[in-house]
């Protein structure tokens, strides 16, 4: 059985725990590893403690991780929500639970759920459900504050960004714009060919891009008609006059360039962040943007030093309020078409129904706004409550990761059960891809946490409440380093992949 990309980070120097409900040895068993994300003094932290992140709060501080020993628990849910099978933290060794797959329900689902009483009575539930068919060995965070070890592991920051400079050779005198790109969001330019800003660190440790465009607008920014191009080594950036590179100039080629054309309809706006990637020396770069009113765009299909191409689209569709992001593979292609979305309408009147497919369960009736039919995962996350006394009520977030489902089922909780639950908000992502089961449904989970977020919010001096309040930002979520995400990245642009977003909140 193919291990997804992120099996790995189960391995990392921790003593080995465990729990799990069969001695089947013949299943596939999946490691979920528990964590609380934490921001904190770098000064204070042992050297085998990971780092994920620099804080954007506070300087010197940094985001690691501590091993979750309470306040949660594993469940096994049955197809209808119900649950099954219950493992609380305070036995599971060293936040490690082995899941066998045969001891979960058919069609059942795997929960991380994370409990506490709130002030004035409130119990509070929050859930991060995977479904039997697309389980994985993950890391995982929980909020509360934890008195366990650190997770051991290494420094994943990457170095932290500043601006360098390159020079490059005027080639020609109708050329209007250099764009530089260290990253797919380093990006930065200039209208001449000295002095060109990077945004990357000084010294740098990869190449920088470096594309030229001769039609420039000043007024909407906008940039296109590229002409030349070329990967420049990092010795050649420099901050002053003092540096070895101030002194070198880099001749950019038009060697290999083929056009590509593309197009969409009408109601498709895109944003910012459309462009054309390529993979230089296994990183990803930003080569040129994409535009709703350009159609021409140019690739350099045959160099050997771009491994792979990939269109890069995202931006709303006007007339049902749906955002999306579409990866296509480019392989030799001259033409990209975005026409063809599958067809859903606008998400509103969504409510949770008790007269669900599935018997004796509370579901999300998301009213016919979109086909499963059409689709191949989704992530729908909801928020509910239901009052129980005056001055007290129960409260549940879930985020449910499953195949594509129009009627998805509300999970029971170990704290409460519903009565008559009240939905405050439901965040849908829709799915079609061609890529790795498990790969695109973790980048699924990448795409919803923000993990410098979850560590501030679990800071004992400072709540972001961006972390609880921000849509398609998951409490308890999949925990990945740079390089597991980047690697996960490039594993959607491997792929032809489209997801579609939308959110109601009431």
């Amino acid at each position: 059985m193919k291990k997804s990309i992120l099996a790995s980070l189960i391995v990392p120097a921790l003593v080995v725990g465990c729990g799990s409900g069969s001695s089947d040895s013949s299943a596939p068993t999946y490691q979920w590893q528990v964590l609380q994300l934490k921001s904190v003094s770098e000064s204070s932290l042992d050297s085998k403690c990971i780092i994920y992140a620099d804080s954007d709060l506070n300087d010197g501080e940094v985001i690691t991780a501590y091993v979750a020993e309470d306040d949660y628990n594993i469940l096994y849910h049955n197809a209808d929500g119900s649950i099954a099978e219950t493992y609380e933290g305070e036995d599971i060794t060293n936040g490690l639970f082995t899941i066998t797959s045969t001891d979960v329900p058919d069609d059942g689902y795997v929960t991380l759920e994370e409990v506490e009483t709130i002030s004035g009575g409130d119990r509070g539930s929050y859930m991060f459900s995977v479904q039997k068919d697309l389980l994985d060995d993950m890391v995982l965070n929980i909020t509360q504050e934890q008195d366990g070890a650190c997770y051991t592991g290494s420094d994943y920051r990457e170095t932290a960004s500043g601006t360098a400079l390159v020079n490059v050779r005027e080639v020609s005198e109708s050329t209007s714009y250099y764009q530089s790109s260290y990253g797919v969001e380093s990006v930065s330019g200039k209208t001449t060919s000295a002095d060109i800003p990077v945004d990357s660190p000084y010294p740098a440790d990869r190449d920088v891009l470096i594309t030229a465009y001769d039609d420039y607008d000043s007024t909407t920014l906008q940039y296109s008609a590229l002409t030349t191009w070329k990967f420049i080594d990092p010795e050649n950036l420099y901050e002053d006059e003092d540096d070895a590179g101030y002194n070198m100039t880099s001749t950019l080629s038009s060697l290999y360039l083929t056009d590509l054309y593309w197009s969409s309809t009408d109601t498709v706006e895109l944003d910012s962040d459309s462009g054309i990637i390529a993979v230089h020396d296994d990183q990803s770069y930003f080569w040129q943007p994409i535009y709703d009113d350009v159609e021409l765009l140019t690739l350099a299909y045959d160099t050997s030093e771009v491994s792979l191409w990939s269109g890069y689209l995202s931006g709303a569709i006007s007339d049902n309020e749906w955002s999306f992001t579409s990866f296509t593979e480019l392989d030799d292609v001259t033409f990209l078409d975005l026409a063809a979305f599958p067809s859903v309408d606008t998400l509103d009147d969504v409510t949770v129904s008790s007269t669900c497919s599935l018997a004796d369960a509370f579901c999300i009736d998301t009213n016919g706004s979109y086909s499963s039919d059409d689709f191949d995962y989704q992530r729908v996350h909801f928020r509910l409550d239901e009052e129980i006394t005056s001055s007290a009520s129960y409260i549940s977030y879930q985020s449910i990761y499953s195949l594509a489902n129009e009627e998805p089922v509300v999970l029971e909780s170990s704290l409460f059960g519903y009565d008559d639950p009240n939905l405050s908000r439901v965040e849908i992502n829709l799915v079609s891809s061609d890529a790795d089961e498990s790969d695109v449904i973790q980048y699924l989970m990448t795409t919803n946490v923000d993990l410098v977020d979850l560590g501030e919010y679990s800071a004992s001096d400072f709540v972001d409440d961006a972390a609880a309040t921000e849509f398609y930002s998951d409490l308890n979520g999949l925990i990945t380093t740079t390089s597991e995400t980047e690697e996960l990245y490039q594993a959607m642009l491997e792929s032809n992949t489209t997801t579609l977003s939308n959110a109601y909140e009431l």
